[in-house]
């Protein structure tokens, strides 16, 4: 499994809500074959928010390939997303710094 995340904004001034989608992400079996989890209902996503060497501030929540969080103070924050297609996992992160 390869996560992979995007987002509309990785940095702005507070307040502001970035977008955040994880469809892209793929699987390559041994065989060889590659499944991505573009269409609905293939993966399974969960979400966070932390600060950047701090506490989680938001989830962990399950929900769909987008995630969408409205960032209301500054500071350095990650977002996470976990995707899941059948047994393989993995996860990746994207940083977002709120001025």
């Amino acid at each position: 499994m390869t996560a992979q995340i995007a987002s509309n904004y990785y940095d702005g001034r507070a307040p502001f809500t970035a977008t955040f989608r994880a469809g892209t992400s793929f699987v390559i079996y041994p065989d060889g074959r590659v499944e991505t989890c573009e269409f609905a209902h293939v993966c399974s996503y969960t979400w966070d928010v932390r600060e950047r060497n701090g506490p989680t501030i938001y989830g962990p929540e399950s929900g769909g390939k987008e995630f969408a969080y409205n960032f209301t103070k500054r500071g350095e924050f990650i977002v996470v997303v976990y995707v899941c297609r059948g047994q393989a996992c993995s996860f990746t992160a994207a940083n977002v710094t709120v001025r």
